[in-house]
Parts: C-alpha cells; structure tokens; sequence
C-alpha cells in the first residue's frame, strides 16, 4: 500500500517544479520523448526504501532524477 502522506507530498510538489523541471517536463509529457510515457513526482516504494523521483517511466524502467 501506498504511504498516503508520500503522495500528498509528491502532489504538492508537481505544483512546484523549478524552472529547469519545468523544461524538462514540456519535452517529456505526452509521449514526446521517443514515445516513451513519463510520470512526474512519482512515488516508488519497496519493502525497503521509499521515494519520490522527479520522472519516471515504466516501460522502459527509467527514472530521471
């Protein structure tokens, strides 16, 4: 399950993407970068860690933080 104060977090923090974020995100979303679907502040967890990365993509697995 999901840690529900991990995603409050990463929600406020799509509001405020710095300037090079924002950039960034404008070449990624919408399937711009060689078709590949990226997600901004995403959460990822495991029975170990817990994280919010900057992009991430599922298929191919990538993150770009």
């Amino acid at each position: 399950m999901r840690d529900p104060e991990l995603t409050t977090r990463a929600r406020d923090m799509r509001g405020v993407m710095t300037e090079p974020e924002k950039r960034l995100w404008l070449e990624l979303r919408a399937q711009r970068f060689a078709g590949v679907k990226f997600r901004r502040q995403k959460v990822i967890q495991d029975e170990v860690r817990k994280t919010i990365v900057d992009f991430a993509a599922n298929d191919p697995k990538l993150v770009i933080e």
